[in-house]
């Protein structure tokens, strides 16, 4: 009986300084934080990236990687045997889902470091930096980037239901007064039709509708596909 309640007694104690240490008061406080800044980051996530697939998935990832960020580093900042068994869990860490776009990869850090300020009870630094991000990343993505997109890399698909000789330098010749850089990619001759596949260089957006008006006019039937280079996953 007196071994129990020594052995209660003993518990009672250690959670006494595990809270001690850990300070439950900055703790609830940096989770609130996160939580206001992880939905931040969402919502500018939704609003100005430019990634095409898994958007809600990795959104509604950003909460959850803060908050888990931020009371892990609350915990092991105060026990060195507990900083080094956190190194050797996260060896064992396998990701079989790879980040295809850059720019997804950047969020995911920005959450990180929100996390590790946190934990570290930098809560105004962690604001004041997190916040000073977005607005920079927000101007850069109104004005900047705007200006950048006007021309792009683009390839063009065309699959036309004639297999005459005359259907590639029709098209060609159509599409030279609309791209300033043309390239022939690929033609595929076949009795039901021509697949013709070019890559237009520093090609004006604008110009895209009356583009697809002047190709029509070669073939009214033909169908057409557009693809931005930079979306295509490197191989």
């Amino acid at each position: 009986m007196m071994q129990q309640d020594y052995s209660f007694t003993q518990a009672l104690f250690s959670l006494r300084e595990e809270m001690a240490e850990i300070h439950m008061e900055w703790l609830f406080l940096a989770l609130a934080v996160g939580a206001v800044l992880s939905f931040l980051i969402r919502a500018h996530f939704r609003l100005f990236s430019n990634s095409i697939s898994n958007r809600h998935a990795l959104e509604s990832l950003f909460p959850f990687l803060i908050l888990t960020v931020t009371l892990v580093i609350m915990i092991v900042k105060s026990s060195l045997a507990l900083s080094l068994g956190l190194v050797g869990a996260l060896s064992i860490v396998r990701f079989r889902t790879p980040i295809k776009e850059p720019e997804e990869l950047a969020y995911i850090f920005l959450c990180i470091a929100v996390g590790l300020g946190l934990g570290a009870d930098r809560v105004v630094l962690t604001i004041f930096s997190t916040l000073t991000i977005l607005v920079i990343t927000t101007l850069w993505k109104l004005f900047l980037s705007r200006k950048s997109t006007r021309s792009q890399t683009v390839y063009l698909s065309i699959q036309s239901k004639k297999s005459d000789s005359g259907t590639l330098e029709k098209f060609t010749r159509n599409l030279e007064s609309f791209a300033p850089s043309l390239r022939l990619q690929r033609v595929d001759s076949q009795p039901g039709g021509t697949i013709i596949v070019y890559i237009l260089d520093a090609l004006d957006q604008k110009i895209l509708p009356d583009m697809m008006d002047g190709l029509r006019s070669v073939e009214k039937d033909a169908t057409f596909h557009i693809v931005d280079a930079q979306r295509l996953p490197s191989l």
